[in-house]
């Protein structure tokens, strides 16, 4: 059971190791040559006029919700998965499998309740 997760912390520090490396390089090699042209904020050539009052678009809130309601279920899963390969000693490989499924099951449907909900 701990190769499973040992696996998972490989995996998620060699993303961490890749990101660092890609951003310490582009660190390195940009050119840092700043001028009054490339600190100005540009928009389609035409000079910026401030606003009044910004206020944060309500469209964008229900995608946000979603994705972190999939990014949730993708995230509990894992060790459902990573369970399927230990069977405890009260359990029968069947009645385990079958509990996994049931609780998986449950879980997801409490999440489309949550999903249809947020539509």
């Amino acid at each position: 059971m701990i190769s499973g997760y040992i696996l998972i912390l490989a995996f998620f520090s060699g993303a961490l190791v890749f990101v660092a490396v890609g951003y310490g390089l582009s660190r390195l090699l940009q050119s840092q040559k700043p001028n009054s042209q490339k600190l100005s904020p540009y928009e389609c050539g035409e000079d910026g006029v401030p606003m009044e009052k910004t206020s944060f678009q309500f469209r964008y809130y229900l995608p946000a919700i979603l994705f972190l309601l999939f990014e949730v279920e993708i995230v509990l899963m894992a060790p459902v998965l990573l369970a399927q390969n230990e069977v405890p000693e009260n359990f029968t490989l069947n009645n385990w499998h079958f509990l996994l499924k049931s609780e998986s099951l449950l879980f997801i449907l409490i999440l489309m309740t949550g999903y249809f909900l947020a539509l």
